[in-house]
């Protein structure tokens, strides 16, 4: 993905020295600005790179006309808005460079949620563990925090052959949940 920004970044350079170069071969050094327009497409918006000739000196459209591969495309209060030939070029090596970046983007993406799903099980286990030493940590609270003092339980043998040992509760009260 660097790769393909440091040519994106080339590409922009190049359109800023055909605007240059387009000032320095008209003698409109200051008048001549690239902007960068947007048109909606079904799928997406698209960007494209154009010239702008200030609305003041529109006067000078003429000598625009004349010059090879200079092509007009719309002429609006604010000015005229025309492209090169050098310009059409890099607007078009920047679209795909931007459609490569976006397909390696996504790809990106997709990899990394493929290798995130795979922790789900893990992290799944993860919450179940937590919880089971949530509960050990509240009873450890629970009896460490008890004004009369922990009791531990007595396990006496069972009447029956099958019951080796079972607790005997007395004396057991259930503090409420919430103390008004």
């Amino acid at each position: 993905m660097a790769e393909i920004q440091n040519s994106m970044v080339e590409v922009e350079e190049e359109m800023q020295e055909e605007l240059n170069y387009v000032r320095d071969s008209l003698n409109l050094n200051s008048v001549i600005k690239l902007e960068q327009e947007s048109s909606s497409s079904k799928s997406n918006d698209l960007y494209t790179y154009k010239f702008r000739l200030i609305s003041k000196h529109t006067k000078d459209s003429t000598m625009l006309e004349r010059t090879a591969g200079v092509r007009t495309h719309k002429i609006l209060k604010n000015g005229l808005y025309f492209t090169t030939v050098n310009l059409r070029k890099c607007n078009e090596e920047l679209s795909d460079l931007k459609d490569r970046y976006d397909s390696a983007q996504s790809t990106i993406v997709s990899d990394a949620m493929e290798v995130a799903a795979t922790y789900a099980p893990v992290l799944e286990q993860l919450s179940v563990e937590i919880g089971r030493l949530d509960v050990k940590c509240s009873l450890a609270h629970v009896a460490a925090m008890d004004p009369n003092g922990y009791c531990r339980p007595t396990f006496t043998k069972g009447a029956s052959l099958n019951v080796q040992r079972y607790v005997i509760f007395a004396y057991i009260r259930k503090d409420p949940i919430e103390k008004p």
